[in-house]
């Protein structure tokens, strides 16, 4: 997927396809993103909500605690969150968000993209064409994606959640 979003708190994980998502919100896809307040579920293909919890994707999407929504065509964020595509990146309260170039990382959060992002703790973000940091929330896309704090993370392939077992594989999803 072109764009790829993500922001989680004290939880990081996240391959080439995969990503590992843990906390309170984030939402990202390839083409639009947007997030409800605290719930909202949508996706491409299949969507689960649960109470206080939003999940879509293209493929597998799970979101963790409070919020998150994102899928392989479209995501609706909400308050303090941010939405974006696979072109632009729009940056809303609280929240950043980015696409396949362009990385927005914020106050508390670390994110990194497809080749090669590192932030830090409360400060720094980057990827590979520009970077731009907004405030509490951490975005990154391409092929990898690695979150920091409050925040969840999935791309179009697959996307794990890891805090309160709210956990599904991409063959689990999709068997289902």
């Amino acid at each position: 997927m072109p764009g790829i979003a993500s922001s989680t708190l004290m939880a990081s994980g996240l391959d080439g396809d995969c990503v590992e998502t843990a906390e309170e919100d984030a939402g990202l896809d390839g083409d639009c993103v947007e997030t409800a307040e605290k719930d909202a579920g949508l996706d491409g293909d299949c969507v689960e909500t649960a109470e206080k919890d939003a999940v879509l994707d293209g493929d597998c999407v799970e979101t963790a605690e409070e919020d998150a929504g994102l899928d392989g065509d479209c995501v609706e964020t909400a308050e303090k969150d941010a939405g974006l595509d696979g072109d632009c990146v729009e940056t809303a309260e609280k929240d950043a968000v980015l696409d396949g170039d362009c990385v927005e990382t914020a106050e508390k959060d670390a994110g990194l993209d497809d080749d090669c992002v590192e932030t830090a703790e409360k400060d720094a973000g980057l990827d590979d064409d520009c970077v731009e940091t907004a405030e509490k929330d951490a975005v990154l896309d391409g092929d990898c994606v690695e979150t920091a704090e409050k925040d969840a993370v999935l791309d179009g392939g697959c996307v794990e959640t890891a805090k309160k077992d709210t956990r599904c594989t991409c063959q689990e999803r999709k068997a289902t």
